[in-house]
């Protein structure tokens, strides 16, 4: 017999967050910044030619270390930083938490002066861009940033190095006839609001992170909002089993304990698959959906900034991208990047229209959803009293 309980997300909620997105740039690549005599230095520079890299190159190793701010998976993360070090041979130091109270904790440490982070990462826009606008986030162009799309950049401060992901539904392919994955794919939020599913169903709450927000906001006041709505909602809150975390959600998927949960990132997907292509999980998208990336800046005041303007250089090269792609299972950003998720030869995939996505540079600068999910407003009271949730 089925039981609805809720599990406390395994990552720090937030209360309402922001993040960044979309399209390629085809700038020139930035020639060397000079300092005030006219020489480069590669501490201050706002940019580097390919004639400075070895001034860069040796600064950065003179320095010996880097720390990185970042609100990616811990363990892909270090892989990643593990082949700068391969490469250049400076260590690299992560500090990792959800993006709220990483932003918290930079911003706090920012503020008084007391800064550790060389790199700063995160997936909400509108905390990249605050630091950007409190002089947190140094003005610096990688040679290879206008290969990244402007409008998933702030080209100049930040570039969306940690790739692109999107929502989705996922499902265990196992668990689910033709005849319900059928229905699933035809339209996958109203097939959730079916008794039949009762029980079934695993639910991220909007609590987590503004990206679920703004995925849920869509389907009771946005595009979706007179397909699903509010009453759509309280059907599929009927036929929910459990509300927590989209790691937890995705391997209750896998071990057979639900069928379904959303909304979980394609990457997570992407992921498991990679690592085991007979993990039975599966994915579609709901139309719309919601997608964003990660932002990555140098740090104004650095303790090493060298190193840091180093790294940026590195993220953004071919080698950097598709190393940080493979490893994520996310969507390569850079243009002529190599796309390896590993789920697009699989039948059951289809990708998601791009006219059906909102993008978190539109929903983070949309005030009339910021003031409904915001502290004054009633939105997320409304979903949790739907979903008989508290946590």
């Amino acid at each position: 017999m089925w039981t609805k309980r809720f599990r406390a997300p395994a990552v720090a909620v937030l209360a309402a967050a922001g993040i960044a997105l979309a399209g390629c740039s085809s700038s020139p690549s930035p020639t060397s910044s000079s300092d005030a005599d006219g020489a480069y230095d590669p501490t201050t520079a706002t940019a580097t030619s390919a004639a400075d890299m070895d001034a860069l190159v040796a600064a950065a190793k003179a320095e010996g270390a880097l720390t990185l701010y970042t609100d990616g998976t811990l363990a892909i993360q270090q892989a990643w930083a593990d082949q700068f070090t391969a490469k250049y041979g400076i260590p690299v130091s992560i500090v990792r938490d959800s993006g709220g109270p990483l932003y918290s904790k930079f911003s706090q440490e920012e503020a008084a002066g007391q800064g550790q982070a060389d790199v700063f990462g995160n997936v909400d826009n509108q905390s990249l861009d605050e630091a950007v606008d409190n002089g947190w986030i140094a003005e610096y162009t990688p040679q290879d940033g206008p290969q990244f799309p402007d409008d998933r950049s702030r080209p100049g401060y930040y570039y969306p190095f940690n790739m692109g992901f999107a929502h989705s539904l996922i499902y265990n392919p196992t668990k689910v006839t033709s005849e319900e994955l059928a229905e699933v794919q035809a339209n996958p939020l109203k097939a959730m609001e079916d008794p039949k599913f009762k029980g079934r169903i695993g639910i991220c709450p909007p609590q987590l992170a503004l990206l679920a927000t703004a995925f849920w906001y869509q389907y009771t006041d946005g595009s979706a909002k007179d397909t699903i709505g509010w009453d759509g909602l309280a059907k599929i809150a009927a036929n929910a089993q459990l509300i927590t975390d989209t790691l937890t959600l995705t391997n209750d998927v896998i071990s057979g304990e639900v069928d379904f949960a959303f909304p979980v990132a394609d990457s997570i997907v992407g992921s498991y698959l990679g690592k085991d292509p007979t993990t039975p999980v599966a994915f579609v998208y709901p139309t719309p959906t919601v997608n964003s990336q990660f932002g990555m800046g140098v740090v104004a005041n650095s303790p090493h900034p060298a190193a840091a303007r180093l790294f940026q250089e590195w993220a953004a090269t071919l080698e950097g991208s598709n190393a940080i792609a493979k490893l994520s299972a996310n969507q390569n950003l850079h243009k002529g990047g190599d796309d390896d998720r590993p789920y697009l030869d699989e039948a059951w995939y289809k990708p998601y229209a791009d006219d059906q996505v909102w993008n978190s540079a539109d929903y983070t600068q949309d005030q009339t959803f910021l003031d409904a999910v915001g502290s004054d407003g009633d939105w997320m009271a409304h979903w949790s009293q739907v979903f008989g949730y508290s946590g």
